[in-house]
């Protein structure tokens, strides 16, 4: 993660987590006084994917520039999130090259599953370009700052909210991504790295293992609809 090792407290979280290695921000060399650029990131995670290993890995990287709040003055904060974005899709591209590469002198295959934890906040963008209606505001105005969500959504109204893309690609072409796809559409976030550890990994750990089940069951399913 290129950013502090106790923001969320991760330090502390993810070996609890089955995590074996972490990297963060005060291992890499940043220049930056607010989001670090993604690339610090992509640049240590390609170090590991480097080395050797008879096993299956994980990596899980969490990127932080494309975190807002965003310049207002160009499309209510767009126009920012827009360049960074095309910033961190071109450095992420080249991550998957660089990692293909390596992974094919191993004679391993790879798999990369790409999400957003939340929608960046771009609230009044979101409802001028109809992504998001009004009945899901108490609250508008010029400015994104100007708005409130309303304290009460239904379902349908905290999906459309929260819903993210999700992008599964592998070198793999016995892997049926598209069917994961479309399995892992409708289900929370915390969903995805937990059913993808226990299809691709020999050993998930205990978390992730306890998540995967609780995310097939039918109880999940009630909490949703």
């Amino acid at each position: 993660h290129n950013y502090t090792r106790q923001f969320w407290k991760r330090d502390m979280v993810y070996p609890k987590l089955g995590f074996q290695n972490l990297t963060f921000l005060d291992q890499m060399t940043s220049k930056s006084d607010h989001w670090p650029d993604d690339q610090l990131l992509f640049d240590a995670a390609i170090r590991g994917v480097d080395q050797p290993a008879s096993f299956s890995r994980l990596f899980f990287l969490i990127t932080v520039n494309l975190h807002g709040p965003y310049a207002e003055k160009d499309e209510h904060g767009h126009a920012d999130y827009d360049r960074r974005m095309r910033r961190s899709i071109g450095q992420l591209a080249a991550f998957v090259e660089a990692a293909n590469v390596a992974a094919k002198r191993m004679h391993r295959r790879t798999v990369y599953i790409v999400f957003g934890d939340h929608k960046p906040p771009l609230l009044k963008w979101f409802h001028e370009q109809g992504v998001l209606d009004s009945s899901l505001f108490s609250r508008q105005g010029p400015s994104t700052r100007d708005y409130r969500l309303a304290p009460k959504l239904s379902t349908d109204q905290r999906r459309q909210l929260q819903s993210v893309p999700l992008l599964i690609l592998s070198t793999d072409p016995t892997l049926n991504v598209g069917q994961w796809t479309e399995a892992l559409g409708q289900r929370p976030f915390y969903c995805i790295p937990a059913l993808l550890a226990t299809k691709l990994l020999t050993n998930p750990s205990n978390f992730f293992a306890a998540v995967a089940n609780f995310c097939n069951s039918p109880k999940l399913q009630e909490m949703l609809f």
